[in-house]
């Protein structure tokens, strides 16, 4: 019994023993009064650096701010050497922003740093030979990091959920664990790294350099020249070049690329210029708050996706006259930006490329550029006004959507598709004319424009579309719009085009037109003057459904239009006035559906008719009462009409 008691309390000591093993066993301010808690290691011969208390979670940020871990300490008139980051040493130090960890140390623990999230800046140097697993997790501050060529293993996990985008590899043998290992971007020394994903390999890693905040690598001995691939985060930093060229031990190198990732996240600076050679990676500044101006020489020809996303003190941008592409994202809600000069050299806008960009009043779209990307200027709400050159073929879904301030806007006869949304939301815009050009028009691509009221259509695949129950213009331009004006390029109006369009008050069809769809101007309740052109011989099936305000109705057709199912059922022919060209009233009256018409009147509706045609084609300057004021189309009466090319006609409308 005696020996089982000695027994179970050696055992009870030991497990004492263990648990102080965990605690810190020193402390010791270093020269900037800092306090570091220590454990002792190898005998108590050498220190790891620890936390404070019994256990990690004993207490929590008892590092904050900047740290400077010395070489060696001396205790009890002792000095101690520190190799270690103790596993969970500064766990949860949230509050911590820089660590300085010395030649000394050769190891660094399990979540020596996990939970640091205000963490930004850690130079691991090139004594290090191992890296605990999770080491960095959800280090949500720290944008980059080097691995040193003395570092054999790491462990699985040490990026996990957190914010490093770039990881550069300097290890010409790849460390154990590598691929376990994350990162948007991998930088290594040879083609070993091949289970890493996203690989750049630069041969000269190791000879990477600093000048000016700016990390370079050299790429090529023979051809002198070099890529820009990382920055120094520091408050002393603001002001970047990265020039032409750069000089590395007395070597004049050109600066061929702005990497990916370069300079993420990077707070502190304020001022960008760039003259490298080619092309200015995605995400390159991204997310810099301080960033106001940019300036990109002639010599860059492209500007990556996301490359100043979300730059939002940015309010001076020069794009120099080399730039063929701006990126998807490229600007992204850099609210601070007022005007852009966009140059001739630039043939593709991307997705997004200024959405967000609200305090954007002027853009100059070059006529180099053949595609407005989706969303490139989507929430532009400064802009008033937009010219889209005849170069541009194709304008991407939602381009300019909720470009509230958007006044008017010049779509080219070089267009041949509108997307989805293009100018939905834009509710400054009031007219709106599609040339005859386009082939495709998306759903709501002025939905919700409410103070678009007037929208001149001269392309014939838009109006001939055979629209469903369930769509139409409406869906298009919104319910809100009183005046339709075809172009003679029309020549049929497809199945519920204007269905819905309870806003729509006249509508003129032009001579072109043959045939009038079925449920075409279904539901117009607001509709209460429509003219036909001369050409229709057909008006579909409930073409007119539903339209039981409508007064006037002129048919220009000599002969009257065949007419479907109910086509002119719910018009009201007591109060509806039938207006014919001069000799056909009896055709009319002797018709189907026509005949039901209390009220038949001749008129020379070709005058009128003529007008219509001149006014889509842009051959009048401008119709006119007797008192000299400008009319948006003909009244009744007398008007003047005055042509574009200095002539006047008089006009009576009956």
């Amino acid at each position: 019994m005696k020996q089982f008691k000695l027994t179970f309390l050696l055992i009870v000591l030991m497990s004492m023993v263990g648990e102080k093993a965990f605690a810190h066993d020193i402390e010791v301010k270093n020269a900037d009064g800092v306090t570091i808690y220590y454990t002792y290691m190898n005998n108590t011969t050498e220190l790891a650096v620890s936390y404070r208390g019994s256990s990690y979670s004993s207490y929590s940020n008892e590092y904050s701010g900047v740290v400077n871990i010395p070489e060696s300490v001396i205790y009890g008139g002792k000095t101690y050497p520190v190799t270690s980051i103790g596993s969970y040493a500064f766990w949860n130090c949230s509050g911590l922003t820089s660590v300085t960890i010395p030649n000394s140390v050769t190891s660094i623990g399990k979540d020596a740093f996990s939970l640091c999230s205000g963490l930004t800046s850690v130079t691991i140097p090139n004594s290090v030979t191992s890296i605990g697993e999770s080491t960095f997790y959800r280090c949500y501050g720290l944008r980059s990091i080097i691995i040193p060529n003395s570092v054999t293993s790491i462990g699985s996990g040490v990026f996990d959920e957190s914010n490093i985008k770039k990881v550069i590899w300097l290890p010409s043998t790849p460390p154990s664990g590598y691929d376990k290992v994350g990162g948007k971007v991998n930088y290594v020394p040879n083609e070993f790294y091949s289970l890493l994903s996203n690989i750049t390999v630069y041969p000269y890693l190791s000879s990477m350099f600093e000048v000016d905040g700016i990390k370079y690598v050299p790429v090529s001995p023979s051809e002198k020249t070099c890529d820009a691939i990382d920055c120094v985060y520091d408050t002393s930093v603001d002001n970047v070049k990265i020039g032409n060229t750069v000089t590395y031990r007395g070597v004049v190198m050109t600066v061929k690329n702005v990497k990916p990732y370069m300079c993420y996240y990077n707070t502190y600076i304020k001022n960008v210029k760039v003259e490298c050679d080619r092309s200015i990676g995605n995400y390159a500044f991204s997310h810099c708050y301080g960033l106001t101006s940019v300036i990109i020489s002639n010599s860059v020809t492209s500007i990556g996706h996301y490359a100043f996303y979300k730059c939002s003190a940015l309010t001076s941008v020069t794009i120099g006259n080399s730039v063929t592409s701006i990126g998807r994202s490229a600007f992204y809600n850099c609210s601070g930006l007022t005007s852009v000069t966009i140059p001739n050299s630039v043939t593709s806008i991307g997705d997004d490329a200024f959405s967000g960009c609200s305090g954007l009043t002027s853009v100059i779209i070059p006529n180099s550029l053949t595609s407005i990307g989706q969303s490139a200027f989507n929430g532009c709400s400064g802009l008033t006004s937009v010219t889209i050159p005849n170069s541009v073929t194709s304008i991407g879904s939602s381009a300019f959507s909720s470009c509230s301030g958007l006044t008017s806007v010049t779509i080219p006869n070089s267009v041949t598709s509108i997307g989805d949304g293009a100018f939905s939301s834009c509710k400054g815009l009031t007219s709106v004319t599609i040339p005859n050009s386009v082939t495709s028009i998306g759903g709501a691509a002025f939905y919700a424009c409410s103070d678009l009221t007037s929208v001149t259509i001269n392309s014939n695949a838009i109006a001939s579309k055979n629209y469903t129950s369930s769509s139409s213009l409406k869906d298009i331009f919104g319910s809100q719009v009183n005046q339709y004006v075809l172009g003679d390029s029309v020549t049929s109006i497809g199945n519920y085009a204007f269905s819905g369009c309870s806003g729509l008050t006249s509508v003129y069809i032009p001579d072109s037109v043959k045939t009038i769809g079925n449920y075409t101007f279904q539901n117009c309740s607001g509709l209460t003057s429509v003219t036909i052109g001369n050409s229709v011989t057909n008006l579909g099936d409930y073409a007119f459904a539903g339209c039981t305000n409508i007064t006037k109705l002129t048919s220009c057709a000599t002969t009257p239009p065949i007419c479907g199912t109910q086509t002119l059922n719910d018009i009201n022919k007591w109060d509806c006035t039938l207006v014919v060209p001069v000799g056909s009233k009896s055709a009319y009256q002797a018709a189907n559906q026509w005949k039901e018409f209390f009220f038949i009147e001749e008129s020379d509706v070709t005058a009128i008719n003529r007008i219509y045609d001149d006014k889509a084609e842009g051959r009048i300057e401008g119709i006119y009462d007797l008192n000299g004021r400008k009319l948006e189309r003909l009244q009744r009466g007398m008007n003047i009409v005055r042509m574009s090319d200095g002539t006047s006609k008089k006009v009576v409308v009956k």
